[in-house]
């Protein structure tokens, strides 16, 4: 019965027009941050959260036993399993929660537009948006056209705290969601 649900879900999402998708998106990760299935973590895009034996799939860590499954069965589905994210691992992550067409072990760098994440991140986020989300997220002034610092300061963020990633991604998530698709800092 859940799968059904499920799966109406996900067809509903794919006739959303690309606005409301990131709506969509940006809402999960917020509601995976508070289920505790996503930490937030700066530099991590996607990587499995203690986890023993490791694989290297996909510029990134997973036990052998993951290799080639569907990344929304090995993450999505499973409610013991955490990641570490960034904020453009999050988007990934919740979108492909949503089309589940991206399998372990394909390219999951997400800093390189060639690679499989990134294209199918760019299906609903342009590069741009991207770029601007997580110069934020990093604190990469030279990826940003804003003043970070106005910006940390105008929402209460401070990069040197221990909750910075996780207060982070919840005020960009917000701010996507406040302006209905765009991130607008």
């Amino acid at each position: 019965m859940k799968k059904n649900s499920t799966r109406k879900k996900n067809i509903a999402f794919d006739k959303l027009p690309p606005a409301r998708k990131r709506v969509a998106i940006a809402r999960d990760v917020i509601e995976q941050l508070d289920a505790k299935k996503y930490i937030a973590e700066e530099g991590s895009y996607v990587v499995p959260h203690n986890f023993g034996k490791k694989h290297l799939a996909g510029n990134r860590y997973f036990p052998e036993s993951a290799k080639n499954k569907s990344l929304k069965e090995y993450f999505c589905d499973s409610k013991k399993k955490a990641c570490q994210v960034c904020a453009k691992g999050s988007l990934f992550l919740s979108y492909v929660s949503k089309v589940n067409d991206f399998k372990v072990g394909q390219n999951m760098w997400l800093d390189d537009r060639d690679t499989d994440a990134y294209k199918k991140l760019s299906e609903v986020f342009s590069s741009p948006q991207l770029e601007l989300i997580e110069g934020v997220f990093e604190n990469y002034q030279n990826r940003t056209n804003i003043d970070l610092n106005q910006f940390y300061r105008q929402n209460d963020l401070n990069y040197f705290e221990d909750d910075y990633a996780d207060k982070c991604l919840r005020v960009i998530c917000k701010n996507i969601i406040k302006n209905r698709g765009t991130f607008k800092p």
